[in-house]
């Protein structure tokens, strides 16, 4: 599980960023709440240009960063030499910002143990990265600290053959222990984060990953029977559905859907369907497989394409207890001001994504915010309108402009 996130120094982000899942005292939707303690979703709303975009790559990196290693020398040993270098863009409007490293932090909860991974990366290489260990009670222990290629193993873990390890710059040490040792807490927290998928529609290999997690259903049944029941919750008028492969390689498919009529059932391919059911249809192997084993799911843009209604009953399936028995949680941007409202989310469920006066991002929760009478914002407030009205300070609409005429240069 996911109790928290933080960026610095990546994209826009100049200072650093938090994305909370820990609940805020409020008394809204307690029932949805995991382990009475912790959000199943967070949506994050901002213009365009904002910034809520780079939040979540920032997660994609980290999650991409820990387990590119873990499944190329998973499935090939020899291969560590190939495992690429990721280096991330610093934020660049500022001298100081481009020297600096970019800084990545996350906190899981496993059980009764809570996990802060920090790691710094400086122009492609990882110069710090820690662990620390936390239980319900006492302090937090150092699991190991890594400066450079020099990883120190702490007291906790003396048992490990040795002190310390040289490790290559753009393998992050987590990585390198799970892979060597395979020991406790690593391979826990190493299969907590392969657990975790992020969805990016502006990467150039999303759709071969789509793609291959939609072939799953060829290989696993209980998917497939899981996105059938899916299909019918989300009533999108498809029965069933198969995949149609080219040749025995199955290395190239088709999906057929099939529509139970009065008089017949009859099938058509996917790519005749809607442009929002083809989102859904290709988004459920991730739901699935995020609800079956308690993993997270990030989306960007999850509204596009998607009637308001069925993106409300999407978030339903995370914040339902039925529906959601492992704890699986749900975070995404979103510009539908139709579902901001306090039927569907709590107000520390509903994130804002800003740029401040350095052009660098702003993150903060609608719970974090004050009306005009220094009151937080009331549950019953009408959210998506005063969003509007620019009261939140991520105000979508460019104010620096009376008209188009003044943006455009011209005079009145």
């Amino acid at each position: 599980m996911l109790v928290q996130f933080s960026v610095e120094n990546f994209q826009s982000i100049k200072n650093r960023v938090v994305l909370d899942m820990r609940k805020v005292n409020i008394n809204e939707h307690s029932e949805t709440l995991i382990e009475e303690e912790y959000l199943p979703v967070s949506v994050l709303y901002g213009p365009n240009g904002g910034g809520k975009s780079t939040i979540l790559r920032a997660m994609s990196s980290v999650f991409s960063i820990i387990t590119t290693p873990l499944k190329i020398v998973s499935n090939n040993p020899m291969k560590m030499s190939t495992i690429p270098t990721f280096t991330p863009i610093p934020f660049m409007l500022d001298k100081e910002s481009r020297e600096k490293p970019t800084v990545f932090e996350i906190v899981i909860k496993i059980g009764a143990m809570q996990y802060r991974l920090c790691m710094e990366l400086l122009k492609g290489a990882i110069i710090y990265e820690s662990l620390q260990e936390k239980g319900e009670r006492g302090k937090p222990s150092l699991l190991y600290k890594r400066e450079n290629n020099k990883v120190l193993i702490g007291e906790k873990l003396k048992g490990i053959p040795v002190k310390d390890m040289i490790i290559a710059s753009n393998i992050p040490a987590i990585s390198s222990l799970t892979l060597i040792y395979n020991i406790s807490p690593f391979k826990e927290i190493a299969e907590c984060v392969l657990n975790w998928s992020a969805i990016d529609y502006s990467q150039p290999a999303i759709e071969e990953y789509i793609k291959g997690a939609v072939s799953l259903s060829d290989r696993d049944d209980n998917l497939k029977q899981s996105m059938k029941k899916m299909l019918n919750y989300l009533n999108l008028g498809i029965d069933d559905f198969e995949l149609e492969f080219a040749d025995e390689t199955k290395s190239s498919f088709r999906v057929k859907t099939f529509h139970k009529m009065p008089d017949d059932t009859y099938n058509l391919l996917l790519t005749m369907e809607s442009m929002g059911t083809q989102k859904i249809f290709n988004l459920m192997p991730f739901i699935v497989m995020s609800l079956r084993s308690g993993g997270v799911l990030v989306v960007d843009e999850l509204d596009a394409k998607i009637h308001p209604k069925m993106l409300e009953r999407i978030v339903g399936l995370f914040t339902d207890k039925e529906n959601n028995p492992n704890g699986a949680q749900l975070i995404f941007t979103s510009h539908d001001l139709s579902t901001m409202k306090s039927e569907v989310f709590r107000r520390d469920e509903i994130w804002f994504a800003a740029k401040d006066e350095e052009e660098s991002t702003l993150l903060y929760s609608l719970a974090d915010l004050k009306g005009l009478d220094g009151e937080k914002i009331r549950s019953d407030a009408s959210y998506s309108k005063q969003y509007l009205a620019g009261r939140y300070g991520a105000d979508p609409y460019f104010n620096a402009f009376k008209n188009w005429e003044d943006c455009s240069g011209k005079t009145k």
